[in-house]
């Protein structure tokens, strides 16, 4: 049920109206025509004057109502570490019309990204308003995340010692989660080895130095603890690697030469 409307702004009537690049005419008024009930899709359009035709113009009648999605979880959200602006936020579209627009500031701004998603970098604790945009100009609804600062919360402070100085006691804990990942630097093909995790799923994400999403593994830590990956087809660089797990979310590195 889309519509294109040729209206003329110079020649000399009658004139004759297209949507096909010429291959047909339909006679119209003089004041302009419009070609109803059209499906999505594109369209060349040509307007032609006692035989003289104007230039092909394309046009793109898109799909309103589809709005676009994109994951919606705390995967998408790396926090900033202590005293820094370096958290990320990634928006990995899951339905809608490539290309895609992404957006961090509800949609008053927009940055164009690949169409597997896309990663803003070096964001300082705070809180975004996330939106996808289709290639149809259907926007998805507003999802609100926050970046979280890396500094502990739960540190204890003691007034001990000479001097009354302050110092500061970190709260018992197990041992630390850690990501090993081998070959390191790599030719491409590595694994990911989760250690000490204690979720039962972890997914591990693999981004390239400009934040696009490359591949993404889920592993049942009761199963086994390794991914493995291949990225031999990408260009060297540095990547970086985001489990999300129980505990939350670790990052590591990895150099593929």
């Amino acid at each position: 049920d889309g519509n294109i409307s040729i209206i003329p702004q110079s020649g000399t009537a009658p004139f004759e109206y297209s949507i096909d690049g010429g291959t047909t005419y339909v006679s119209g008024p003089d004041a302009g025509y419009t070609f109803v009930n059209l499906a999505p899709g594109t369209y060349q359009l040509r307007l032609r004057a006692n035989g003289c035709e104007s230039d092909p113009v394309e046009r793109v009648v898109g799909t309103q109502g589809n709005a676009p999605t994109f994951i919606n979880n705390q995967s998408i959200v790396l926090n900033a570490t202590c005293g820094n602006n370096d958290g990320n936020i990634s928006i990995i579209p899951t339905s809608g019309t490539p290309p895609f627009m992404y957006s961090i500031d509800g949609g008053t701004t927009y940055v164009a990204g690949p169409d597997a998603g896309y990663t803003f970098l070096n964001l300082a604790p705070g809180t975004y308003h996330l939106v996808l945009k289709s290639s149809t100009g259907c926007v998805s609804d507003i999802v609100e995340k926050t970046v979280e600062s890396g500094c502990p919360k739960n540190t204890n402070f003691s007034n001990r010692g000479a001097g009354n100085s302050i110092t500061a006691e970190k709260p018992l804990s197990g041992k630390i989660e850690m990501i090993a990942a081998y070959p390191n630097p790599s030719k491409g093909q590595f694994k990911v080895q989760l250690q000490n995790f204690m979720s039962p799923k972890a997914e591990v994400f693999i981004f390239d130095g400009k934040g696009t999403l490359v591949q993404k593994h889920q592993l049942n830590l009761v199963q086994t603890n390794t991914a493995e990956f291949n990225l031999s087809n990408q260009a060297p660089g540095l990547y970086y690697i985001k489990v999300v797990g129980k505990n939350g979310i670790k990052t590591s590195k990895l150099l593929i030469q």
